[in-house]
């Protein structure tokens, strides 16, 4: 009786870890509603990577415009806040929010020149604001 009992918990425990396996794979973990490629009609386009890099492509007479670097998003904040640092030794520090049911535009803001990070997406002349579409939600900016 002890064998049969010892070979049934044996069969539920292989099920049990079987189950286990398959819903993590199932589940995986999604990335932030920011990573991915983004573009602001033809002239600028952003990818955010998990890792926190960033590529900001700008499109100028002469041709494109690529600044990489690295940021930072600061979910908890309202407005959510974006810190920017280029490779060149320049920073932007904007906020956020995104837009749409599945978040596919989000709204960015930053000040002008030599102005503090906006409080809100108000207009005013000291912010630059602009939306931006979700294109991708990973991959790489083919420019």
């Amino acid at each position: 009786m002890g064998l049969v009992r010892f070979r049934r918990f044996r069969g539920l425990v292989s099920v049990s870890a079987i189950l286990g396996v398959a819903l993590a794979a199932g589940c995986s973990r999604q990335p932030p509603p920011h990573v991915g490629e983004w573009e602001a009609g033809s002239s600028v386009a952003m990818r955010f990577s998990e890792d926190g890099t960033v590529v900001h492509l700008t499109k100028d007479p002469g041709g494109y415009i690529i600044k990489r670097g690295h940021y930072k998003l600061d979910y908890s904040k309202d407005p959510i806040q974006l810190d920017v640092f280029f490779n060149d030794n320049t920073a932007r520090f904007a906020i956020v929010r995104f837009l749409g049911e599945n978040k596919s535009e989000m709204e960015v803001a930053y000040p002008r020149e030599g102005e503090k990070r906006p409080a809100g997406f108000e207009k005013s002349p000291d912010v630059n604001s602009f939306i931006m579409t979700r294109k991708t939600a990973t991959g790489n900016m083919k420019r």
